[in-house]
């Protein structure tokens, strides 16, 4: 008898929000840092991809198709980017939320360069919108908002903790938008060039001078034509760092390097040196801007 009263006083004294919490799975470190920030004290999210697994190569495992079935909402950017989930999605019943579909976030149109060439798909022709939209706080902060409200929806009885975290979280990625832009400031005149066009969302929010990217496509090798051209482009226009990034760092970059003397650095826009945890996408974008200012002012 006293057995069966332990046990009960037991599941009397464990918090109703850590048996409801419903189970959420995200595709990207940094959309899962920020719902974990909503979740804060609730629940942890699933995270589907690390930041050293690329979007563009990734084929579900049978682990990950058993998490897309048992989760209660599934949070991703949509099939322009993670193609991959297309048709598993449609073939499930599984929630989800798809934040290219959201009106209130910032959408800006892929852009196009003077490789005749060259294309972004990203798996699909039809998509004309950048997916990179994480890479604001401004956007961030609209996604919180989402999720929260979302969360909020599902799980009623926890709803004044997600909305509590939401109102902390948008607060502080209005500081970070704040010491960025301070950051940067000293830097956003001199110009770049990136491998991957992924950028375009941190050069707009930040002002950068990025004069494109040396590929639309990181899967379309380049001509020889395009690399004569963006050499004469690194010298006519004094161009002081090309970026690579952690999926993307091909021996193009070095032969350009070599034959014009310019600088290199590597970005990451998914945090893939920091814990998958609340403060991953904080780390990442300060990550982001250190790496930008450690190049551009290396020939100060």
């Amino acid at each position: 008898m006293r057995s069966w009263l332990k046990v009960l006083i037991f599941f009397l004294f464990i918090p109703y929000k850590g048996i409801t919490a419903p189970h959420i799975l995200v595709t990207l470190p940094p959309l899962h840092s920020l719902v974990a920030g909503v979740m804060k004290d609730v629940a942890i999210p699933t995270l589907l991809l690390d930041g050293l697994v690329s979007p563009h190569h990734y084929a579900l495992k049978p682990s990950d198709r058993r998490k897309i079935e048992n989760t209660d909402l599934l949070i991703w950017i949509g099939p322009n980017y993670e193609f991959f989930l297309e048709k598993p999605l449609e073939q499930s019943s599984t929630k989800t939320i798809q934040l290219n579909e959201m009106p209130d976030l910032i959408q800006l149109p892929i852009r196009s360069n003077d490789c005749p060439t060259c294309s972004h798909s990203h798996g699909a022709e039809s998509h004309t919108m950048d997916p990179h939209l994480w890479l604001t706080p401004i956007n961030a902060q609209k996604i919180v908002e989402i999720v929260a409200d979302k969360l909020s929806q599902l799980d009623p009885q926890n709803a004044s903790y997600y909305k509590k975290n939401a109102t902390v979280l948008i607060s502080k990625l209005a500081l970070l938008h704040q010491e960025l832009t301070e950051k940067l400031t000293p830097v956003k005149n001199y110009p770049f060039l990136v491998y991957h066009d992924g950028y375009q969302y941190f050069e707009k929010a930040y002002q950068l001078t990025g004069l494109g990217a040396l590929t639309l496509d990181p899967e379309i090798p380049i001509s020889v034509q395009r690399l004569k051209t963006l050499e004469a482009q690194i010298k006519l226009k004094n161009v002081r760092c090309i970026f690579g990034e952690t999926q993307f760092y091909p021996p193009l970059i070095k032969t350009l390097s070599d034959a014009t003397r310019i600088k290199t650095g590597k970005l990451d826009p998914f945090g893939t040196i920091f814990p998958p945890d609340d403060t991953l996408y904080f780390k990442m974008m300060h990550q982001l801007a250190d790496t930008f200012i450690v190049c551009l002012k290396s020939l100060e």
